[in-house]
């Protein structure tokens, strides 16, 4: 008992340290990781003692549901996530490469793809990774690389105050085209950004040349070669896939071929424009018309659009990582009734991760 309590003061005084005003324009990672080794040094602990969850639970203000006597590194991850959660905060990737960990090892696989991708972890993570322990020593390089991220003001920013913290990331949004299906529309209401959209609702990948779209903000109809031809866009993404799962389509070849013909027309039009396909989003587990959607066929479109971008030398977006709950599906907190659409907190994850990844 007495070394928790040591470890609980040590960790809150860290917090203390961290977050105090005097220190927020140090932002220097092995600055705060110093700090703490010698606070824990003062208290005499040992840097192979193995870390409490509740000790963490207490000092981030947010619960561990399952066993916290001793810390792994996935459940680490878990309470850094509800953190974030907790505070409205998105910590952008770094990069997107996922962990080498699969949903049938471990339970928590998009918390634990979101810090790994923030860089928190380090480079390469495997199962055997995540399912150690974690250690004091440990524990003080992890917390203090996530703690001292929340006073980077150019690496964290609150989700709930997005538009007036990322004016100018917005700004790099101008001569934009965002073309898709009806969450490209309530993206534009809900985070009014100042790019154009051309998108419609329940359109399918197969017949998106063929109809006419709404296009945003004129809110005028149009079809996509009118777009493509009416302006210069120095970047175009292209969100479509939703509709096809939805209604039963599973033909990844077809999907395939679509979006390269989509791709292709809009080079036509806009051979200077940055590319990049908008990965599916994630949706929830059953419709009245479909008994069961099963969450690994997104991960098989998504593929999908990934090797695609490779092949075609543009860009990909992960967006199902960042909105996915811990089991594959929408996250209640952040997604409508209807299991597609998200409310604003979820569009302004979504437009996080457009301003914040770099396009080919």
């Amino acid at each position: 008992m007495l070394f928790q309590k040591r470890i609980l003061i040590q960790l809150s005084l860290l917090v203390l340290v961290i977050l105090s005003p005097l220190c927020i324009a140090k932002a220097n990672t092995s600055d705060y990781y110093h700090e703490l080794v010698e606070k824990a040094e003062e208290l005499e602990l040992s840097p192979t003692d193995r870390l409490s969850g509740k000790t963490v639970s207490a000092l981030l203000g947010v619960s561990l549901s399952a066993d916290s006597s001793a810390l792994t590194l996935e459940n680490l991850c878990v309470l850094m996530q509800k953190y974030l959660d907790k505070q409205a905060l998105l910590l952008p990737a770094l990069h997107d490469r996922s962990p080498d960990i699969s949903y049938t090892m471990i339970g928590h696989l998009s918390d634990v793809t979101a810090i790994y991708q923030s860089g928190v972890l380090g480079e390469k993570l495997t199962y055997k990774d995540v399912s150690k322990k974690v250690t004091v020593g440990q524990g003080c390089v992890l917390l203090s690389r996530f703690l001292s991220a929340l006073v980077a003001p150019d690496h964290f920013q609150p989700v709930s105050s997005l538009k007036e913290d990322t004016g100018a990331q917005l700004e790099s949004l101008e001569h934009t085209l965002f073309l898709g299906h009806s969450n490209a529309l309530a993206l534009y209401r809900y985070t009014d950004t100042p790019m154009c959209y051309g998108a419609l609702n329940g359109v399918t990948v197969e017949n998106f040349l063929k109809v006419n779209l709404t296009v945003l903000p004129e809110e005028s109809v149009k079809n996509v070669k009118t777009i493509l031809a009416r302006d210069s866009y120095e970047k175009v993404y292209i969100m479509l896939g939703t509709n096809d799962l939805v209604h039963g389509t599973e033909n990844l070849g077809v999907y395939s071929d679509c979006l390269a013909e989509i791709v292709a027309l809009i080079r036509t039009y806009q051979p200077d424009a940055k590319l990049c396909l908008v990965g599916i989003t994630p949706l929830k587990l059953s419709f009245p018309y479909r008994v069961e959607f099963r969450q690994e066929i997104i991960r098989a479109y998504n593929q999908t659009q990934k090797s695609l971008s490779r092949d075609l030398n543009i860009s990909y977006l992960d967006v199902f990582t960042p909105l996915a709950s811990p089991s594959g599906y929408n996250r209640p907190e952040l997604a409508m009734e209807d299991g597609i659409h998200f409310k604003k907190a979820g569009y302004d994850i979504l437009l996080r991760q457009l301003i914040t990844h770099p396009l080919l």
